[in-house]
């Protein structure tokens, strides 16, 4: 039975198991829940190991630092059971959960009893994508790059898929299904089978994920086999790459910051002894963008609006209020189509307040229509997320709004001003948040390097450790300690290394070869000033293990702690 909800004397703590953080699936979701417990005053300690019972060799040394979540300091528990059971059954996984079920427990992608279940509708998205290759492309033989056999989220979209040429009277050939494992290198392979070894024949491939979709892009660009002119592509997930690659990938979008935040709002319910359901499901949404061959999201919006076509009849002509005023609720609702579960950090009603705000200055006022996108575009872009999304905004304001203006033609003329203005706006926007996100991970991989140089001449812990003052800073991490368990010294776990700048080097260096008993940290060594967010990476080289290293969240690139990770195991095995 998971512990009695109680009031907690200091700020809640929760885990989370999770598989990887440098591929962007999982790192969003994680990202959803540093919101989440940041606005909440709660802790965060992710625990990163490997995919259970994967095939790599040294998935064993990674997974161990699982067993950490059980620490008396864990509260609550949230697993990417999704992506962290794609190699296991629903039954394996649920019998692995089994040691953490003494804790509240919410598990993303994948249903366990016991526990809320947080899940995305993508079946019937991706109904929608591969009808949209049928009806509106009259593709034929689309072939299917799928995930792990192990993964229910594979096996689910692989029914999809089948059901739906099925009811076309289309049956793909078993040559053209090929088994992947979600990670671009198999999108690229998944090419040479198609190809080389079945001599496959085909005009669209539906990939299950997103990274496999960009690694089949790359390795046709490579045979001269153009997308989507001769071969279509859709993907699944919508991560940032999706929409910069080129062509920009057609995709099933899932809210999955959306779902990583709502893993700790339920967890929170349920320490306050709130009801919550067992099960929660998001909807995923078909994304078209040039890789399936549309050139723009208009086909998309007249096939799936379910808005009632304009109150006119022939031989009429509204007024601009009339035909406003019957209009109003079609051009709100085409407004926030294409943004849908996408845009956070803006206020409710922002599309009103937009359209109000346009309205106005067509009327000769000083609304500020374009002050108001820059505002909003702030807003967005200030929240973590990119400014593009409102390019498809004004375009569904512009196709729903010019109709009402056929009677007045100064009007209408004023109106396609203002929305150049704002595309012009968010043309630049985009560019200038697109140019700095360059210019952070250049920082970043510079940083990585002079790091690597510096770790790499550690030859004992007290070099390894003035290595690490001097390089986490230049990386953005807050703070970081090192704990070495008991196979690298008698004494058994104990903290070798403590950084951060912000508390009493003193307090910190009498923490060193504390006893470590029942919990991953010893009392008072973590942050008690401020709430964190932590992430767990297993030390070891190759089959020789050192202990963990706990680096405060800095960055949400994952790319960052595994670098960390690889450089202190490698100076560990010199200094040890």
């Amino acid at each position: 039975m998971p512990r009695a909800s109680q009031p907690l004397a200091r700020a809640p703590t929760f885990g989370v198991l999770v598989d990887w953080l440098e591929d962007e699936y999982q790192s969003t979701v994680v990202g959803g829940m540093v919101e989440a417990a940041r606005e909440s005053g709660v802790n965060l300690v992710c625990f990163v190991g490997a995919e259970l019972h994967a095939p790599s060799r040294f998935g064993e040394r990674r997974n161990v630092v699982y067993d950490l979540a059980r620490s008396e300091g864990i509260d609550a528990l949230v697993i990417l059971a999704g992506s962290l059971g794609n190699h296991l059954g629903l039954d394996d996984l649920a019998r692995y959960c089994e040691p953490f079920r003494a804790l509240p427990m919410s598990s993303i992608a994948a249903e366990l009893e016991g526990m809320t279940s947080i899940l995305i509708d993508g079946e019937q998205a991706l109904r929608e994508g591969i009808r949209h290759l049928v009806e509106d492309h009259q593709y034929r033989r689309i072939a299917f790059l799928g995930g792990p056999e192990g993964s229910l989220d594979a096996r689910v979209r692989l029914r999809t898929y089948g059901e739906v040429l099925t009811t076309y009277g289309l049956r793909p050939p078993d040559s053209f299904v090929v088994t992947g494992d979600f990670q671009y290198e198999s999108g690229v392979d998944a090419v040479r089978v198609l190809l080389d070894e079945r001599g496959a024949t085909f005009d669209a491939i539906v990939a299950a994920n997103d990274q496999m979709a960009l690694g089949v892009i790359d390795a046709l660009r490579v045979r001269n086999i153009r997308v989507p002119r001769d071969v279509a592509i859709i993907g699944f997930d919508d991560i940032s790459e999706a929409r910069y690659c080129s062509p920009p990938l057609t995709t099933i979008r899932q809210p999955l910051r959306q779902e990583g935040r709502l893993a700790i709002e339920v967890l929170l319910q349920r320490l306050r002894g709130e009801r919550v359901d067992d099960v929660l499901v998001l909807p995923a949404e078909l994304v078209v963008r040039r890789s399936c061959g549309c050139y723009s999201d208009a086909r998309r919006v007249s096939r799936t609006s379910n808005l009632p076509p304009p109150l006119t009849r022939p031989g009429t002509e509204l007024t601009v209020d009339d035909a406003l005023r019957l209009r109003r609720s079609r051009i709100l609702e085409a407004m926030r189509e294409p943004v849908s579960g996408l845009l956070d950090g803006i206020p409710e009603g922002w599309e009103e307040s937009l359209l109000d705000a346009l309205i106005a200055e067509l009327r000769g006022a000083p609304a500020g229509f374009v002050e108001r996108v820059n505002m909003l575009l702030e807003d967005v872009i200030h929240s973590g997320a990119l400014g593009d999304a409102w390019q498809s905004v004004l375009s569904a304001l512009r196709r729903e709004l010019m109709p009402c203006l056929a009677s007045d033609p100064i009007m209408r003329s004023r109106a396609e001003d203002l929305l150049q203005e704002a595309r012009v706006l968010v043309g630049d926007a985009t560019e200038h948040t697109q140019a700095q996100h360059r210019l952070m991970i250049e920082h970043r991989t510079r940083a990585l390097s002079e790091a690597a140089e510096m770790l790499s001449a550690a030859f004992d812990l007290e070099s390894l450790g003035n290595a690490l003052r001097e390089c986490l800073p230049r990386l953005g991490v807050p703070s970081a300690y090192l704990v070495l368990d008991d196979e690298i010294s008698s004494a058994g776990a104990r903290v070798a290394f403590a950084h951060d700048p912000g508390r009493d080097p003193a307090a910190l260096e009498r923490l060193r070869d504390a006893t470590i008993e029942g919990t991953f940290v010893p009392d008072g060594l973590l942050p008690v000033d401020r709430t964190y967010a932590m992430v767990v990476e297993p030390l070891f080289f190759k089959d020789d293990p050192f202990g963990y290293a706990i680096f405060e969240m800095g960055p949400m690139e994952g790319f960052t702690y595994e670098a960390l990770r690889v450089r202190i195991s490698g100076a560990l095995k010199v200094a040890l």
